[in-house]
């Protein structure tokens, strides 16, 4: 998951666009996944939250 956010939030030419056309074809909102910070506990919470709401996405991903 960490490498999946990073690589997503850090790419504006191919794999966000790639993101925005699998949630859309799968109905859900449109939600960024959020950058995974090893030291933030916080956020990997968020990550792994996410991933389980976007989790037929994810796969797809």
């Amino acid at each position: 998951l960490r490498n999946i956010s990073n690589k997503t939030i850090n790419s504006s030419t191919k794999l966000l666009p790639a993101w925005n056309q699998i949630v859309a074809d799968f109905q859900l909102p449109l939600k960024k996944i959020p950058c995974d910070v090893r030291t933030h506990w916080n956020l990997t919470f968020d990550v792994i939250n996410m991933a389980l709401q976007y989790k037929t996405a994810l796969n797809s991903f």
